[in-house]
């Protein structure tokens, strides 16, 4: 695929690394919070990536436990992106999914804390690597947890939200308070001192909530026709037409006649292209 490469395909999911990576590991080996000198950053980023792509697979095989699928898991500068084919309706199936990949993060850091226990004497190099790890491993999780759809966090409190409204009304509201995080992200990246890739994530989650709330939207009410969804990376269309609903649209031509029948029959049809797929975001 064009501007990303394929690392590997675990449980059958394509994995690919995107050419923005490399603006991550430049910012963080050419920034004053690298502790491990050029080798050791460059292995700490990976790392640290490592854990973002156990944390997609997490999404990813808890959909497919209840037969979604995903179509890849593509890793960004701004973090990785699983996408999936749908989105579970069942509101406890998506709380599910939701919440399989900061449970990867919680066991690696799980995982991660007691060994440090054990090496901290032996080899303190390697302590303040597996510190700083699991570290990290702590703040995805509580990042990823913010309700600001469609992050982890903002799947989530859409879920609740669904058990006791319609699907629509959750998602209108999980999207508006993503918006509202989305804006005080943006603004902390560029004025105080967050950075410009905090910026960016706070544009993403305003754009990409919004595209998958328009989608949402137009899933749940079928009249609709010629909607447009929006999003970084492909524009997807959906276009729903009955020739019967106007005289002013065109009609297809008849069918052939009906061997036996008095009368052609009368159809009704529609052009449905493939539904567009739901995106999981980490950082």
């Amino acid at each position: 695929m064009k501007g990303k490469w394929k690392l590997g395909e675990p449980f059958g999911i394509g994995v690919f690394l995107h050419w923005t990576f490399a603006i991550t590991v430049f910012l963080f080996l050419t920034g004053g919070g690298n502790p491990f000198g050029f080798a050791g950053g460059v292995l700490f980023i990976s790392a640290v990536f490592g854990c973002v792509i156990l944390h997609e697979l997490g999404h990813s095989l808890a959909a497919r436990h209840y037969g979604i699928g995903t179509r890849d898991i593509t890793i960004y500068a701004i973090g990785g992106v699983a996408s999936l084919n749908r989105m579970p309706k069942d509101p406890k199936q998506e709380l599910v999914v939701a919440l399989a990949g900061p449970a990867v993060n919680v066991v690696i850091a799980a995982i991660l804390f007691p060994l440090l226990y054990v090496v901290q004497f032996a080899n303190t190099e390697l302590a303040t690597f597996l510190l700083y790890l699991g570290g990290t491993n702590v703040v995805l999780v509580l990042f990823n947890m913010l309700p600001a759809f469609p992050m982890d966090g903002g799947r989530v409190f859409r879920a609740l939200v669904s058990m006791k409204k319609d699907r629509v009304y959750a998602t209108n509201l999980a999207a508006k308070i993503g918006k509202v995080i989305a804006v005080l992200l943006a603004c902390y990246g560029i004025f105080g001192g967050g950075g410009p890739m905090l910026a960016f994530i706070g544009m993403f989650v305003w754009f990409a909530g919004e595209s998958e709330r328009q989608m949402v939207e137009a899933q749940e009410s079928p009249a609709q026709s010629g909607v447009r969804f929006g999003r970084f990376g492909p524009i997807f269309y959906e276009f729903r037409h009955t020739p019967t609903a106007s005289a002013s649209r065109p009609t297809p031509p008849p069918p052939p006649p009906v061997s036996g029948a008095s009368k052609p029959r009368e159809i009704e049809w529609e052009v449905l292209p493939p539904e567009p797929r739901p995106r999981y975001f980490s950082s």
